[in-house]
């Protein structure tokens, strides 16, 4: 009896395996490649409501990336974004380094396993503050009609560096107050595709700050272009070459084709320029990439930042990045 009850229990539980137990539906997937991140799907299931994603992510580009597991979106059939929630959500990247990037989903009452193919979209890729915003990644044979749209209450994750040291300096009566002398920037840069792509750099127009303080911007935009693998030539060199007048006018107007002509006399592909005020304590930013031969504006960026005088080399940095970013040259 003992043998016979071993025996029907064997074959209970394997069918119960081989016919009560579902699969999880196999896809095939592509990935993505753009602004010099790349992820790889390495395989995706689904399974009743949930849904596992198991890729590797490659950051190509020259600076340091966040990625967000829990603003991951996975597009139903219904064509709702569910995202993953809770546990270990941040993935740091450093320039030219990859890291896994696993995923499981839980999606309400929504049937998966049935389902032909789903969208992926990457929410939640960050360079600092910015967003980088990716293409979906399509697996399978998507029934919903499109990828959705990105829920507009994610943010970036909150920066836990620390804050730079304080610095104070001796006043003429003895007292201290803390310095204002301009802080290096040692953060990550954005990198162009093509390295050594000419652009030229006009003279910001300065709006309540000194001519002092405008010229050693107009470096360090130059400076960070160069950084960001730009050949640029300044605003210096400029003035030479066309001469000071041309260059003041061009300033002073608002429409690309004033810049044009001097790009053109200059013979570069790409012009830069823009203005830097300070307002109400607050560095305010703009700064615009003209694209030379149709006379349009490429990319254009505007940066607000409180941190005054001491942080305008991060303020220009992360202008200068953004905009190479938005670029995508």
């Amino acid at each position: 009896m003992r043998k016979i009850g071993i025996r029907l229990a064997s074959v209970l539980v394997a069918s119960f395996l081989l016919f009560g137990c579902s699969r999880a539906k196999v896809y095939v997937a592509q990935g993505l490649d753009a602004h010099g991140i790349k992820v790889e799907v390495l395989k995706a299931t689904a399974k009743k409501n949930r849904v596992a994603l198991r890729m590797m992510a490659y950051n190509d580009s020259g600076t340091e990336i966040v990625i967000d597991r829990n603003q991951v979106a996975v597009v139903g059939v219904d064509g709702r974004s569910y995202y993953r929630y809770g546990g270990r959500n941040l993935h740091t990247l450093k320039p030219h380094s990859s890291h896994k990037v696993y995923v499981d989903v839980t999606m309400g009452n929504v049937e998966m396993g049935k389902s032909p193919g789903f969208y992926v979209r990457m929410d939640g890729v960050y360079a600092g503050s910015e967003r980088i915003e990716l293409p979906p990644i399509v697996i399978g044979r998507p029934e919903s009609a499109g990828p959705g749209q990105r829920n507009a209450s994610l943010r970036a994750p909150a920066d836990k560096r620390k804050p730079p040291k304080r610095e104070f300096v001796e006043t003429e009566s003895g007292e201290y107050r803390e310095s204002n002398a301009i802080a290096e920037y040692r953060g990550p840069r954005s990198m162009i595709e093509n390295g050594g792509t000419k652009v030229a750099v006009m003279p910001l127009r300065a709006m309540e700050i000194t001519k002092e303080l405008a010229f050693v911007v107009d470096e360090l935009v130059l400076t960070e272009l160069q950084n960001s693998g730009f050949e640029a030539i300044g605003p210096e060199d400029i003035n030479a070459l066309v001469g000071f007048e041309a260059v003041r006018d061009a300033v002073g107007c608002n429409d690309a084709s004033c810049m044009v002509e001097i790009g053109n006399s200059l013979g570069v592909p790409y012009l830069v320029a823009g203005s830097i005020a300070s307002l109400d304590g607050s560095t305010v930013m703009t700064l615009k990439l003209i694209d030379v031969a149709n006379t349009r504006v490429l990319a254009r960026v505007n940066k607000v930042d409180q941190g005054g005088r001491r942080e305008i080399p991060r303020v220009v940095a992360n202008t200068v990045g953004s905009l190479v970013r938005k670029s995508k040259l």
